[in-house]
């Protein structure tokens, strides 16, 4: 075997075959006069026991001259300055490829982070960090994942970017909720800005607009005057569109609030008294509004007990009036009033019929006609012809207020609260049974012709 010393040096690379093999050392045949040696250490950056584990005889290996030892025969070898021209290489495959790689952050330096991979330090600018401004020094420590944007071959630097892969990652997130978002969800988010048409909201990686004129049931002049910015409010989805790669998202706060009607059912049940302004009169009734946006239909049925009664008259546009609420349809948003159940009913106390005799009193004159009298606590027409038979002056002169009188019901319409009461046909009655009576007290005897003229045919023989 021919050896030319000349043809090994410091700094030359060089291969060998493995001769043998030791726990942190190996001997190579360099085809040299001198042996090569490598240990443990400058053979892999790896962690490793022994030799043993990872190496055998009869392997060839490629490694770099460090020192040419002629005391003791030996030539000591190194391959990390291969390995780390491999790694490179390596490093730059990815970085034409474009694919990501974990590296450990090592230390903060100015304007940037200095981060460890594969035993080549990489920097990475703090805008390249995170998508927002955040605190480099939290990330020391930490396993991040970059993205490898420069090069530098001739003294190995290399830049890495975060950045772009968060907002490929966000845009990727963005699309999958958006995929995942349907019409009809009710999501919460947050208030990022505000503007004269309506708020925006985010929520996870996408946004929406939340129209000024879905922001509450009530009209509202400006944004601000309801929504303040960070807020975080509750939403439904009430429209999605995707055009020109570009998505729209339409939200609602009004549509999950409780309309005013909603809130005033809850507030106020059926068999609630409440106020109400008076706000239009129609032909079957007056419409009345409880609250912002509701209102309630008092029907001309139920105004009053008194079916003569020209209520719906007597008030005006913004009159307030006490009603009481009969019944409540959610489902139609109806509220049906009434005002006479406040009132007495007092017909629904008389049990008086047509043809009884009571006591009345006398509540009222009714010039040129007669007089109200005052009947289980209703009204009725006393008329002049009906208190007696005989030529009446003045009326006044029969009857005063406060008197009572005995009367007897000739008419009754409780339908149309009226009643007519006759005095003389009590005392006609009266009259009738005392003449009935003595008719019957009478003794009873046998008349013959003579007797009935007898007075007569006395008379003539005088």
């Amino acid at each position: 075997m021919d050896y030319d010393f000349k043809n090994i040096k410091v700094g030359e690379i060089v291969e060998g075959i493995v001769i043998q093999v030791n726990d942190n050392e190996i001997l190579l045949d360099l085809n040299y006069v001198l042996e090569g040696t490598i240990y443990i250490n400058e053979f892999t950056q790896e962690k490793v026991d022994s030799f043993h584990d990872i190496i055998a005889e009869g392997d060839v290996v490629t490694a770099l001259v460090k020192k040419i030892d002629d005391e003791r025969g030996t030539v000591l070898l190194s391959r990390m300055g291969i390995l780390k021209d491999e790694t490179y290489l390596k490093i730059k495959e990815l970085f034409k490829a474009g694919t990501p790689i974990e590296a450990v952050v090592d230390s903060p330096v100015n304007k940037g982070l200095i981060l460890i991979y594969k035993g080549f330090e990489m920097f990475i600018h703090e805008s390249q960090v995170a998508l927002e401004q955040v605190e480099l020094s939290e990330f020391v420590g930490k396993n991040i994942t970059v993205l490898i944007s420069d090069m530098d071959d001739s003294k190995q630097k290399i830049k890495v970017s975060r950045k772009q892969l968060l907002i490929k990652a966000e845009r990727q997130q963005r699309k999958e909720e958006f995929e995942s978002l349907t019409v009809g969800d009710v999501i919460k988010g947050e208030i990022t800005d505000i503007k004269p048409f309506g708020a925006i909201v985010k929520f996870g990686n996408n946004q929406g607009l939340l129209p000024i004129g879905q922001v509450a049931h009530h009209r509202i002049n400006k944004v601000e005057d309801e929504l303040k910015l960070g807020e975080i409010v509750e939403v439904k989805v009430i429209e999605k569109t995707m055009k020109n790669n570009r998505s729209r998202i339409s939200l609602s706060r009004k549509a999950i609030l409780p309309t005013p009607f909603a809130k005033y059912a809850g507030e106020f049940g059926k068999g609630s008294t409440v106020k109400g302004k008076v706000i239009n009169k129609l032909p079957f009734g007056i419409i009345v509004e409880l609250a912002n946006n509701v209102s309630g239909l008092l029907h001309n049925s139920e105004i009053s007990w008194n079916p003569n009664d020209n209520f719906a008259a007597s008030v005006v546009h913004g009159d307030e009036i006490e009603v009481h609420i009969l019944n409540i349809d959610l489902k139609k948003e109806r509220i049906a009033l009434s005002k006479k159940y406040l009132e007495n009913n007092p017909w629904g106390k008389v049990t008086a019929k047509r043809g009884d005799v009571l006591t009345g009193i006398i509540s009222q004159l009714q010039v040129g006609k007669g007089f109200t009298v005052s009947v289980q606590g209703v009204d009725a027409f006393l008329p002049a012809e009906e208190i007696t038979d005989e030529k009446i002056g003045k009326l006044d002169d029969i009857y005063t207020i406060g008197e009572e009188v005995e009367v007897k019901i000739i008419e009754l319409y409780r339908d149309s609260w009226q009643m007519k009461v006759s005095v003389k046909e009590v005392q006609n009655e009266r009259q009738r049974k005392e003449f009935d009576k003595y008719i019957k007290t009478q003794e009873t005897r046998n008349v013959t012709i003579g007797d009935l003229f007898k007075d007569v045919l006395e008379k003539k023989k005088k």
